[in-house]
């Protein structure tokens, strides 16, 4: 049984809301061709040779692979789960759809954690006294470790201010990845220039700048939509730059894209107080990605700006700050009732 015939079951959801999901779920998982260019293993020929026989022969991507003797069987899989993973997990979608809401999501991924366990459901519900106490919290704890986190206390926004002015902060090199970079091709850096030019750069910026107003007029629904537009707006700039290799770039929106995700659930627990630092926060994010988008222009690469130990200082600021928004938006998902997250669907 998987999750979604689970929650079926529980008449949580109907069929039709699982299929909606796992549509949604096919819509935004990666195909194996993106997965198979983004790892760099393959030549753009070997590629389209690729599509052209799936063509001629009608059989699946994968399959061809084996057949062609392109990959291993374990190579093939290690490719699988990538795309795996990147596919969005069918809770957290019927969450964005509004169909459950996260505290029901995390309370029935335990319940179905000790059912994959063996055990079985009794009039609805999971036969307890059917599975050992140490197996029961073995299972509880294993699932919440991958379930929806939720934030540690509401103390976590009292003391967001001291938080983001504490000296006590980690080295930049604890919060920074190691970078790996390649020069970028005349004929691909025109595509970025195009996708995140002045005129983007701007409009970005007063998307971020409309929060406020929102927020002040008490606007909670259009507060919603706008992050939902801003988060499709940072999705896109994220997929280019991960197409050209701008892995610095990359690491920084997929930054304030996690946490924008969170903002979206929570829009009408977003206050006055903490819209100020958000869009601070923001404002930052686009400064810090056009900064890289004018270095790649210049340098047809991004090592240069991220070599210098201001821009290192800054990114580890932002990350920094990132982590701090992060602690007070789990707080705040923490308290939401069922019928406060329902109403924002």
């Amino acid at each position: 049984m998987f999750f979604g015939d689970f929650l079926v079951q529980k008449k949580m959801i109907s069929e039709q809301d699982l299929v909606e999901a796992l549509v949604r779920q096919l819509s935004t998982t990666p195909p194996l061709l993106k997965i198979l260019k983004d790892s760099g293993d393959f030549r753009d020929s070997d590629l389209i040779g690729l599509v052209k026989e799936q063509v001629n022969s009608g059989l699946e991507i994968k399959s061809l692979l084996l057949k062609m003797n392109v990959v291993s069987e374990e190579n093939l899989q290690e490719y699988l789960n990538q795309q795996h993973n990147a596919r969005l997990p069918v809770g957290q979608i019927l969450i964005e759809m509004g169909r459950i809401n996260v505290e029901e999501c995390q309370v029935a991924l335990e319940e179905f954690m000790i059912l994959d366990k063996g055990i079985q459901l009794v009039d609805g519900e999971v036969d307890l006294d059917a599975i050992s106490e140490d197996e029961l919290i073995s299972a509880i704890e294993e699932e919440k470790a991958s379930a929806v986190v939720v934030g540690e206390s509401e103390k976590e926004k009292n003391e967001f201010k001291e938080y983001l002015k504490s000296s006590e902060r980690a080295s930049v090199q604890d919060l920074l990845p190691d970078f790996e970079f390649e020069q970028l091709e005349e004929m691909v850096m025109g595509e970025y220039l195009e996708v995140f030019d002045e005129l983007k750069r701007d409009s970005l910026d007063q998307e971020i700048l409309s929060w406020k107003k929102l927020v002040a007029a008490e606007k909670s629904d259009d507060l919603k939509e706008s992050f939902r537009l801003f988060y499709r707006e940072l999705h896109t700039l994220k997929g280019t730059v991960r197409f050209l290799k701008g892995v610095v770039s990359e690491f920084t929106i997929h930054t304030a894209e996690d946490l924008l995700a969170d903002l979206i659930v929570c829009a009408s627990s977003v206050d006055q107080s903490l819209i100020d630092q958000l869009e601070d926060f923001y404002l930052q994010l686009t400064d810090l990605v056009w900064q890289l988008r004018m270095a790649m222009e210049r340098e047809k690469t991004e090592q240069s700006l991220i070599g210098e130990e201001t821009m290192r200082e800054n990114l580890a600021d932002f990350v920094f700050r990132a982590q701090g928004f992060k602690k007070v938006v789990e707080a705040l998902l923490e308290s939401r009732t069922a019928e406060d997250v329902a109403s924002q669907f």
